[in-house]
């Protein structure tokens, strides 16, 4: 189901921002886009381990941890998308 809402949303963003870049084919358009949902995707989603691991009482590691991670997250989707682009 995951993979289907992922396949979707990457797809009508492709279409919705087709016009961005003209000079781009539309196979790079993708691509990029792809990969940067994925490296989103992976941010968003690590910090969730550390969430999977607080049933247990003596957990307070991983809730400190998961705490400190998701309030990074605005942090590191900076860092991924006005740092790390390549232009």
């Amino acid at each position: 189901v995951n993979a289907v809402i992922f396949v979707v949303t990457v797809w009508k963003l492709s279409l919705k921002f087709a016009d961005i870049n003209p000079d781009m084919s539309q196979l790079k358009k993708l691509r990029v886009l792809t990969i940067t949902a994925i490296a989103q995707l992976c941010v968003l989603g690590t910090t969730w381990i550390f969430g999977m691991f607080q049933f247990n009482q003596r957990s307070l590691v991983a809730s400190y941890i998961f705490t400190i991670l998701n309030s990074l997250q605005g942090l590191f989707i900076f860092l991924l998308h006005c740092l790390l682009k390549k232009q």
